[in-house]
């Protein structure tokens, strides 16, 4: 029964914590608190502080006491710079100005040691034949090594220097040399883009030749390019609607014709909106009658003459708006507003700054109208213009010896040789006025014909919209486009036009020629002794 009691009294003491209260190496400290129980010289560890975690710790920092190394510490002092994970006893010194190994002195045995090159002249370029490896750059040095000449101070570094094999004065980029001088063969440019031809290259004009060659050297070839030199280029033609038919009326000129990108090689289009009408399907567009032949504009812009072959055989190839016919010459308005003449008297003795907007020819006479409606006419290379202040001339026509224009309030102006008072122009208004020879005629305000001048025949009665004459022929159309003619004298019969209504008509030195309003199809009449009355079919 005493047992028991004492067992109980007591209480009960685990393995475990009889192992803690031990003292094995009988230092007075339990194992419980002495880092090494089994050395009675150790009972805890002291290590030092290691803030930037190198692996050294700060020996001047109070030291901290413990039984094992945790992050933050080290038994390893020496570090001069705990801040500073790169900076201890075993870092490497870099050019910094700072101590980065802790041996006390910055700077010294650096790793990234550089060079500095003598620049003796001061141009900022070093000799490389003198330097000094440091830190910095001490006084009168510099870190490049590029002088060709180091006690000239206008002398500069080396250079890179482009080859130019094909001597056009542009190296190519690919292929360089670095020297202080061009060397044979090198040039300072570099951006040739084919340095085996010397037509090829950045200054170069990009040509039209068919190969594909971009000779200016700006990545675009040909048509691609826009500065291009297209006079060498072909004319081509709009293709809007997608028939292979190009537009008559927007000549333009390319390297080459680009149908997928709408240019075609042909004008035989007249409605780029629909790809079902062609040339053929065309109205003509204008046509004149003169002494033995006649012309006229086509549907495509062309010109189409018949009749005394020297006009006939010889009419331009271009692209017309307008087109006059006289005695023995015709002169074509082409659409940049110049003339294009041909035949006999009066080609080439005219000569326009400005841009022209209708032609009317007879006699040696030329005359037109420039963009800011003047009248212009020239006759054996001498000029005449009738210009009247705040005015502008609506329309003209030219006679045998005389020229007559339209201004915008309805009055009339006349130049020329007026023997017979055909410029004696009657105060208007007048809708129209046609010139003959020596004779004048104007369609009044109420559509009734008067002519004055050397003028014996009886003008037609009725009511008229406009009047034309050529020699002793004069015709006047009514407000559907019928005709009426008579001669001036009468002593000769008029023509006899047919009862067509014309959209456009003239009347010549024997005959007339007009285009018929209901198909647009040409008819001529009257006397067609060169062949001036039979028209081409289309």
């Amino acid at each position: 029964m005493g047992l028991l009691w004492m067992g109980t009294a007591c209480g009960f003491v685990s393995d475990k914590e009889l192992a803690d209260r031990l003292d094995a190496d009988d230092d007075g400290l339990s194992r419980r608190v002495d880092c090494d129980d089994t050395n009675p010289a150790i009972t805890v560890f002291r290590y030092y502080v290691d803030l930037d975690q190198d692996g050294y710790g700060d020996a001047l920092a109070d030291r901290v006491e413990g039984c094992e190394l945790r992050p933050g510490l080290s038994e390893t002092p020496g570090d001069c710079d705990d801040t500073r994970p790169l900076v201890s006893p075993g870092g490497q010194e870099v050019c910094n100005q700072l101590d980065d190994d802790c041996n006390g002195r910055a700077d010294d045995d650096v790793v990234d040691l550089r060079e500095f090159y003598q620049d003796s002249d001061g141009d900022g370029f070093g000799n490389p034949l003198v330097a000094v490896g440091t830190c910095f750059a001490p006084e009168g040095y510099v870190a490049n090594s590029s002088d060709c000449d180091d006690s000239d101070a206008s002398t500069f570094g080396v250079s890179t220097w482009y080859v130019d094999a094909d001597g056009d004065g542009w190296g190519d980029p690919r292929s360089t040399v670095v020297a202080c001088a061009a060397a044979s063969g090198t040039v300072a440019r570099g951006g040739d883009c084919d340095d085996t031809a010397a037509d090829v290259h950045p200054d170069a004009v990009e040509v039209c030749d068919g190969a594909s060659v971009d000779e200016d050297c700006d990545g675009a070839v040909d048509d691609a390019d826009a500065s291009v030199d297209l006079s060498a280029g072909v004319a081509v033609w709009p293709d809007a609607d997608g028939d292979g038919f190009g537009d008559a009326g927007h000549p333009s000129v390319r390297c080459a014709p680009d149908p997928a990108a709408g240019w075609v090689d042909n004008r035989d289009d007249c409605d780029d909106t629909d790809p079902s009408v062609t040339v053929d399907d065309c109205p003509f567009l204008r046509v004149s009658a003169g002494t033995t032949a006649s012309c006229a504009v086509r549907g495509d812009h062309r010109l189409v003459c018949w009749g005394d072959d020297l006009i006939a055989l010889n009419a331009p190839d271009g692209t017309f708006l307008d087109v006059a016919v006289g005695v023995d010459h015709g002169c074509g308005l082409a659409l940049d507003g110049t003339l294009d003449c041909w035949g006999g008297t009066g080609v080439n003795t005219f000569e326009s700054l400005d841009p022209l907007t209708e032609v009317e020819v007879d006699g040696g006479y030329t005359c037109a109208f420039t963009d800011d409606t003047d009248l212009q006419c020239w006759n054996g290379g001498v000029e005449y213009r009738i210009g009247v202040a705040d005015q502008d001339f609506i329309d003209f026509e030219v006679g045998t010896s005389h020229a007559c224009g339209l201004m915008s309030d309805g009055e009339g102006r006349c130049l020329g040789v007026c023997d017979s008072l055909e410029c004696a122009v009657p105060a208007g208004p007048w809708l129209d006025l046609a010139a003959g020879r020596e004779f004048t005629c104007g369609v009044d305000e109420k559509g009734a014909v008067l002519c004055w001048g050397d003028h014996s025949g009886t003008p037609r009665t009725g009511v008229f919209e406009a009047v034309h004459a050529y020699g002793r022929n004069a015709c006047a159309a009514g407000v559907g486009g019928e005709l009426a003619c008579w001669s001036s004298s009468a002593a000769f019969p008029g023509l006899t036009p047919p009862t067509d209504a014309f959209d456009d008509w003239d009347v010549g030195g024997a005959h007339g020629c007009g285009i018929r309003s209901a198909d647009g199809t040409l008819v001529c009449w009257g006397n067609d002794s060169y062949g001036q009355s039979s028209p081409p079919a289309g």
